[in-house]
């Protein structure tokens, strides 16, 4: 995942480097990406959590029914 993150930042940042934006707007630039897809990560794995605790939490009666 790291690798393809640090693929995606050079991408984006030779793309952004057309338009001549200056060193600190890219700087800022780059720690948005990186604290937009932290964010998500940090959504997916609370999802995740959430859903396994909800599941847990349902009797295993319940359960038979939800997976067939």
């Amino acid at each position: 995942m790291r690798e393809h993150e640090e693929a995606l930042e050079e991408n984006f940042t030779e793309i952004l480097s057309w338009l001549h934006f200056d060193e600190e707007v890219l700087d800022w630039m780059r720690r948005a990406l990186r604290e937009s897809q932290a964010d998500e990560q940090r959504f997916r794995e609370d999802s995740v959590e959430r859903l396994q605790t909800e599941l847990h939490a349902t009797p295993a009666a319940d359960r038979r029914h939800v997976h067939g």
